[in-house]
């Protein structure tokens, strides 16, 4: 089939096959201000229209005059293809949900500053912003899963005068210790106002109950990671292929911390993971969430700013 602008697109002789395909037709450019669109350019052969006002941002696996362009970003092989001053007619093929779920890791009371004796990450008046995003993630996703740190009075990982937090512990399944937080029946262990209840998820983990366990990672129970809370499982189950993830918390300096450890978890089980870093924190230096965040993405973790980054 060739397009009006003379581009030949191999193995489909009409729109219609395309479209049956599930493939769209894009004019794609460059452009400075959304004015700037010249929407008439495209009528007639075009489905959409794809712009950005930051020509980095627009990502395309490259095959000469044509390209395919995907999301979301589901390649390591991607590049990026610089379209100022630049047209192109791509192949879009349309985001398909069915194998996506969003995972809300620990979105808790706790990790905020409605409770500050715990262990808040979260500002009061980022809430909201967060809690947005991770439902933004879940309008992309055909299942949401989540999770909870799920801890007792008695944790042996409880700091104290005497054992401040960070503190060495040493033991198999508790590696330092931290401020007493999302105690099970307290106001720290509820989701984050605007989440849904729990019932409301397709999947949903508890995690840390024992006091002589205090694991990171919501793919695991312990922190060999030998015991699965079942999520990589029930995934495979329903077909999942990508996760996108929102939550708390991202990362501690250099190291991860929950959702960091999900992340890094379900790349190693064979998942797309997408991070939006709009809906998590980290605790520390921004040149350690910096240094963290090279690490995911040397593991073909792809990072986004927000929610809008999935088309």
């Amino acid at each position: 089939m060739k397009l009006k602008n003379n581009i030949e697109i191999e193995g489909f002789d009409s729109i219609e096959e395309l479209h049956e395909a599930d493939l769209h037709i894009i004019y794609s450019y460059y452009a400075g201000k959304t004015s700037d669109v010249p929407e008439e350019l495209a009528k007639g052969w075009c489905d959409f229209i794809f712009w950005d006002e930051r020509p980095e941002r627009c990502r395309f696996y490259n095959y000469g005059k044509k390209s395919v362009v995907s999301y979301p970003y589901l390649s390591a092989k991607e590049s990026i293809e610089s379209a100022v001053d630049k047209e192109y007619c791509i192949i879009y093929n349309k985001s398909d949900y069915s194998e996506t779920a969003s995972f809300d890791v620990d979105a808790q009371n706790g990790f905020s500053f409605l409770c500050e004796d715990e262990l808040p990450v979260l500002k009061i008046d980022e809430i909201d912003d967060l809690v947005r995003e991770c439902n933004e993630n879940a309008e992309k996703a055909k299942y949401r899963y989540a999770s909870k740190d799920t801890h007792p009075l008695n944790g042996e990982w409880t700091a104290t005068e005497e054992n401040p937090q960070y503190s060495v512990v040493g033991l198999p399944n508790v590696d330092i210790r931290w401020n007493k937080h999302c105690v099970v029946g307290t106001y720290g262990f509820e989701l984050l106002p605007g989440l849904p209840e729990m019932t409301d998820y397709d999947f949903f983990i508890y995690k840390g109950a024992e006091k002589n366990l205090h694991p990171y990672s919501p793919c695991y129970h312990d922190l060999k990671k030998t015991i699965s809370t079942g999520i990589i499982e029930k995934a495979r189950h329903d077909g999942v292929k990508t996760f996108i993830l929102g939550g708390l918390a991202l990362n501690f300096e250099e190291e991860p911390l929950c959702l960091g450890s999900a992340a890094l978890d379900l790349k190693d089980a064979g998942f797309n993971v997408i991070v939006n870093l709009a809906a998590t924190r980290g605790i520390g230096s921004e040149k350690g969430k910096l240094k963290f965040l090279k690490k995911l993405e040397d593991k073909g973790i792809i990072i986004i700013e927000n929610s809008n980054e999935i088309k």
